[in-house]
């Protein structure tokens, strides 16, 4: 293990130990996180009242963003010693030694609670509750289960697909079906972008004694049906707000180029089964998100 618990190298200046600091906050995936929570805000607002509440949403991202590096640091908090092992992760904080797992376990306690109760206080209950099912499933149930089963990754799903919900509960009050619908895409989203991440750095999850997919099932054939059906299901789902006027032919056509694209590069990478194709994929699949969010708010500008 890189580092003993208690103990952490010294930091030459108080800059390098904020960053390290923001770094285990995992400052990338709560970005894709807010997107999301944008994302259902804003077609809720929309499919209510035409309007955006902007004072409502300052404070849903406010908590949802401490909410969100809360479960970051718990995460790396969690398993700083199977990081310790994996050559993409040995350099992170508490593996080499830049921040005591103590200070890093406190850090993650103090702002997911504090998101938690931020959005009590300032937007409303069922988010607040809908945040703290958030951190708690991810922490609780998909972390441990990395370990445990290659279903892990279909399961962490779950907590990954939330963010939307509160967004929309935010805006409505309530949880209509457009917003299982939002949901369901940022569900089946993840499958394709873990499951090129498994396959690209399978031997580092094997190290870190994860039992991923790619670690259980090394041919791939396990991993190519799961990514040509999630996909797929992905390009099915994401047509389904235009059917129900959620959105216009802006997004239809956006998002409908998106998914074919994905389903392009899953179908590759479960035929190749290289390196190369699944760094496609992966990078497809970062591509979705925000490209999403374009085509949903140039929809509305448009219609």
């Amino acid at each position: 293990m890189a580092t003993s618990i208690g103990f952490a190298k010294p930091i030459n200046s108080y800059r390098e130990r904020l960053m390290a600091y923001l770094e285990v906050t995992k400052p990338t995936i709560t970005f894709m996180v807010l997107i999301s929570v944008f994302l259902g805000y804003f077609l809720g607002s929309f499919s209510v009242s035409q309007s955006f509440d902007y004072f409502v949403f300052l404070h849903l991202i406010i908590g949802s963003a401490f909410a969100s590096a809360g479960v970051g640091a718990l995460n790396e908090f969690v398993e700083y010693e199977s990081d310790s092992k994996m050559k993409r992760t040995k350099n992170r904080p508490i593996p080499s030694g830049k921040l005591t797992p103590q200070s890093v376990l406190f850090l993650g306690l103090a702002i997911s609670i504090f998101g938690i109760i931020y959005h009590a206080i300032m937007v409303s209950t069922l988010v607040s509750l809908l945040s703290l099912f958030t951190v708690a499933s991810y922490i609780l149930i998909y972390t441990p289960l990395k370990k445990r089963t290659e279903w892990n990754t279909l399961i962490g799903a779950v907590p990954g697909a939330l963010p939307p919900l509160g967004g929309w509960a935010a805006a409505t009050g309530s949880l209509e079906l457009g917003a299982w619908i939002v949901a369901g895409i940022l569900f089946l989203w993840q499958l394709p972008h873990f499951l090129a991440i498994a396959w690209i750095y399978r031997k580092d999850y094997q190290r870190g004694g994860f039992r991923m997919l790619t670690v259980v099932d090394p041919s791939g054939k396990r991993l190519a049906r799961h990514l040509l059906v999630s996909s797929l299901a992905l390009l099915i789902l994401s047509i389904i707000p235009s059917l129900i006027n959620l959105t216009g032919m802006v997004y239809l056509t956006g998002v409908g180029i998106m998914g074919v694209l994905l389903l392009w590069f899953s179908i590759r990478t479960a035929f190749l089964m290289t390196n190369i194709e699944a760094h496609r994929l992966l990078l497809a699949s970062i591509a979705y998100l925000p490209v999403l969010l374009g085509v949903i708010l140039l929809d509305n500008l448009i219609f």
